[in-house]
């Protein structure tokens, strides 16, 4: 073990827990889990979030946001399988998907009989598919600002997504790509936006948190 400040991740800490930063990011995107069921009593904005790990990472996000204290977040991997999906579908003030082609919505529609004015739909996004070779340029002077070469596979996914919602797309990549496709590897601070190219840390949670536009979605919801 030794520090990695990108990871937030310091030698001596990870002794005493008993765990490693690899452990601890794990722990931070499973965390989620926890809220597979249905929504209180609470007079919070209520939040029904469903998918995988990049509706998964949404909910980090807006749990680390201005606005994570004012909501309450219900989640669940399939809608299909989820328990009491009718009621916290009902219940829900927002509604988001990840990765969805518009398509479905129609099916899931007809299903449960969703108000889709409710629903939204988390874009993709892609860091590579290890941190070995920008952590191994350590010592070079650009290392907190390198940016990684976009697979033109996610562009693609991500330009369909986004002809199909429209303004109810939250556009991720369109947040972090530049004009040659590539996205930044490292917050402006110089942590880790994600340890293994995919699933968010808690600093690249924190940093989308600041770069979405979250008062567009929270001011959709107040005039619902």
């Amino acid at each position: 073990m030794r520090d990695v400040a990108e990871f937030n991740s310091i030698k001596s800490e990870s002794n005493i827990k008993g765990s490693n930063e690899r452990d601890d990011m794990i722990n931070y995107n499973e965390e989620i889990y926890k809220r597979d069921k249905p929504f209180s009593d609470s007079t919070k904005i209520k939040i029904l979030i469903i998918g995988n790990s990049y509706a998964r990472d949404f909910a980090n996000i807006l749990l680390e946001s201005k606005y994570g204290n004012l909501i309450e977040i219900s989640y669940t991997y399939d809608i299909n399988t989820g328990k009491l999906m009718a009621e916290r579908l009902h219940q829900a003030d927002l509604i988001l998907f990840s990765q969805m082609e518009k398509p479905q919505l129609s099916d899931f529609q007809k299903k449960f009989a969703i108000d889709t004015v409710k629903v939204w739909n988390v874009g993709v996004k892609n860091f590579g598919t290890s941190n070995g070779i920008f952590y191994n340029r350590k010592h070079d002077e650009n290392y907190c600002v390198q940016r990684l070469q976009m697979n033109p596979e996610f562009i693609e996914i991500d330009q369909t997504l986004k002809k199909e919602w429209g303004s109810k797309y939250i556009n991720l990549l369109g947040i972090m790509i530049d004009r040659e496709q590539k996205v930044p590897v490292f917050t402006p601070d110089c942590k880790f936006i994600s340890q293994d190219g995919t699933h968010l840390t808690k600093p690249g949670a924190i940093y989308f948190s600041q770069v979405v536009n979250l008062d567009q979605l929270f001011n959709r919801i107040s005039k619902n």
